[in-house]
């Protein structure tokens, strides 16, 4: 697919840095190795879901729905930090309010943490935890020297400072891309979008809460999988059967 003028001169203001899926899985088994778990998931979770910033610290327990085969998280709220307060709001549009389904291993994940989330019986906590902040934490008497006695389960997660603490010193750790927080979102897209056969962008505009189809294509245009040099791969047709039942000839 070939971009147009219009659409290389938006693209080229923003500069992606979309991950792949094993660099992905590579940060969260980093962040999980040095003792934090919940955000070693969180990182996956937000590669594979494509969900915004603001959009992952609105999740809470309710969400998240989990079924034998698989599951689904529900976006109906955004959560932003102003100063040292959390402002709830509704998703800024009808297309933002959405339903992304999980993969079946990636539901097992949410499953294996739900049972160890301290608060998973209440519908309304945060789904992912925020962290006290060393003087806050020993103010509150917690062990700082374990760093998941600093996870502050009744706060959600801070993107933000997510990236800064934990996010980008991984990425350094590892020599990958210096991708933002918000190229996890980008990563969703593209991985899905690259595939071959590539996922229909119709369905990924819908679940990234696109406004429009047109949308997803000005900025992941140049990412789908537009190789023409393999067949479709349609089966070779069965011929239908006629349900016109001859006339029997009658002798004169």
């Amino acid at each position: 697919m070939k971009l147009t003028t219009s659409t290389k001169r938006r693209a080229s203001k923003f500069r992606h840095t979309p991950l792949t899926g094993p660099q992905i899985i590579a940060l969260a088994d980093h962040v999980t190795n040095k003792g934090l778990p919940a955000y070693g998931l969180f990182i996956t979770f937000a590669g594979f879901t494509g969900l915004r910033a603001a959009e992952l610290a609105g999740l809470e327990i309710r969400d998240v729905i989990l079924t034998d085969t698989g599951g689904s998280v529900r976006v109906e709220r955004t959560k932003s930090k102003r100063g040292a307060a959390w402002q709830t709001e509704s998703t800024k549009s009808d297309e933002s309010m959405r339903t992304v389904p999980l993969e079946a291993w990636l539901a097992q994940d949410l499953r294996d943490y739900l049972a160890t989330h301290p608060r998973a019986t209440e519908p309304t906590a945060p789904l992912f935890p925020g962290r006290l902040d060393l003087a806050a934490a020993k103010a509150q008497g917690r062990d700082v020297k374990n760093t998941a006695d600093r996870f502050e389960w009744t706060q959600p997660v801070d993107p933000s400072n997510f990236y800064k603490r934990f996010m980008q010193p991984a990425e350094a750790a590892l020599s990958l891309p210096a991708a933002r927080f918000h190229d996890l979102r980008h990563s969703f897209a593209v991985n899905l979008l690259s595939a071959s056969p590539p996922v229909d962008f119709k369905r990924v505009s819908k679940w990234l809460g696109h406004s429009t189809f047109t949308l997803t294509l000005d900025v992941y245009g140049d990412y789908i999988n537009d190789d023409v040099s393999q067949p479709a791969g349609l089966a070779r047709p069965v011929a239908a059967q006629s349900n016109v039942v001859p006339l029997e000839r009658r002798n004169a």
